[in-house]
């Protein structure tokens, strides 16, 4: 059943309709006034340690492209949110201690030939077990970030971080509305290594401050593009 949302979109809010089940093409949202889901935490230790390395070296880059730029790993990221309007963020099990803001929403590569949607529901099961989700609208263009010197460094001595042949991610983000119930939601990695350590919801406009620093402008930029949609006035 599809229902009927009329919601009012800020006038910079910019992003790409998704088809209905009656053939139409409009923008879908989530409000506040719908139920609340639980917040779940695992009993693993919070990190006491501060990032400030987080990487001054980082060079953070939020342009929006219509075409991805050289020198970029193309990549997807998800804004899931429950029907309380809140968005899914995780913690991740390899920043290390320096990294105390280490949450994040999901996201990852782009599979050669790889449709971005598609890419953005596989990650979104590999890296937390939810099939129970669907699109509402994306981001326009790409969205850039730099990796820190130090942490590509890290990586390329562990034999991770692609050979350090890439200087950053250009990305494509989806806003998506998780229809499942919370037992659903599995960190353990499905089919790929874990990402995460402990997850939980929060506000959308709180996120950029739980990110590190090197993220942080696109999660800006997430939040105006998604922002209007998540926005109370669900009508029936």
């Amino acid at each position: 059943m599809l229902l009927k949302l009329n919601l009012p979109l800020a006038k910079d809010a910019s992003f790409r309709a998704v088809p209905t089940l009656a053939g139409g093409c409009k923008p879908l949202a989530c409000a506040r006034s719908w139920r609340a889901l639980p917040i779940h935490r695992s009993k693993l230790s919070e990190s006491r340690s501060v990032d400030h390395l987080v990487c001054r070296s980082a060079t953070r880059v939020a342009a929006t492209h219509d075409t991805p730029s050289d020198g970029y790993r193309l990549n997807v990221g998800v804004c899931l949110v429950n029907l309380a309007g809140d968005v899914f963020v995780a913690r991740r099990a390899d920043l290390g201690k320096e990294f105390n803001l280490a949450w994040q929403m999901p996201q990852g590569g782009i599979d050669k030939g790889e449709d971005p949607a598609h890419a953005a529901k596989r990650e979104l099961l590999e890296e937390t077990g939810v099939s129970s989700a669907s699109i509402l609208g994306q981001t326009t263009g790409w969205l850039y970030y730099n990796f820190p010197a130090e942490l590509m460094a890290r990586w390329v001595a562990e034999g991770r971080g692609w050979g350090g042949k890439f200087k950053g991610q250009a990305q494509k983000w989806y806003l998506m509305r998780f229809e499942g119930e919370e037992s659903e939601i599995d960190l353990s990695g499905i089919g790929e290594a874990r990402e995460f350590t402990e997850y939980k919801w929060m506000p959308m406009d709180q996120i950029s401050q739980e990110v590190v620093p090197f993220k942080r402008e696109v999660y800006e930029q997430v939040a105006k593009q998604f922002g209007p949609m998540l926005l109370d006035g669900v009508t029936s």
